[in-house]
C-alpha cells in the first residue's frame, strides 16, 4: 500500500507540471502577441523624421524582443534582425519557453533605444497604445475568463 506522504508528493508533482504548462501557454500567447504587435517601419507613414535612407528594411524593434529565463536580462540590441514575419522572433520565444518552470521568472525585453517611444509615446500609427500593454490586457481577460 502507498504511504499518504507519497501519494500527496505525486499529486503535488503532477500539480506543479500542469500549472507550469499553462504558465508556458500564457507566457507563449502573451510574448507571441507582443511579438506580431509590434510595428514594423514603413517610412511613408513615419510621423517624425528622420527618413531612412535607401536599402532600408523595417522590422528591427520587432526582431529585437529577446526572452530570457531566470535572473534580469541585460539590455540586448541584435542589430542585425530584420523581421516583417513575426515567425523568426516568435521561434526564439518558443525555444526559450520550452526551459520554462515554475522556479525561473521569464523576462521578455526589448534593448532598442526608441523601443520605450513605441509603447508610450504613440510613436507608430500601427501600434498607438503600445504592444506590451495591449497585450497584457488582452491575455488578462483570456485568463480571467478560464
Amino acid at each position: 500500500m502507498e504511504k499518504f506522504s507519497d501519494q500527496i508528493k505525486d499529486w503535488t508533482t503532477k500539480v506543479k507540471a500542469k500549472n507550469e504548462k499553462q504558465c508556458r501557454a500564457i507566457a507563449l500567447d502573451l510574448f507571441a502577441r507582443v511579438v506580431k504587435a509590434t510595428p514594423v517601419g514603413k517610412p511613408w507613414t513615419w510621423k517624425h523624421p528622420p527618413k531612412p535612407g535607401s536599402g532600408y528594411v523595417g522590422g528591427r524593434a520587432r526582431g529585437n524582443w529577446y526572452v530570457m529565463l531566470g535572473k534580469s536580462p541585460a539590455v540586448v540590441d541584435i542589430t542585425d534582425n530584420k523581421i516583417d514575419d513575426a515567425s523568426a522572433a516568435q521561434a526564439h520565444v518558443v525555444r526559450q519557453l520550452q526551459k520554462f518552470n515554475m522556479e525561473n521568472p521569464v523576462w521578455l525585453t526589448n534593448g532598442l533605444p526608441y523601443i520605450h517611444r513605441l509603447e508610450y509615446d504613440s510613436w507608430s500609427k500601427q501600434a498607438p497604445n503600445g504592444m506590451v500593454r495591449v497585450s497584457m490586457t488582452e491575455i488578462g481577460a483570456i485568463v480571467r475568463e478560464s
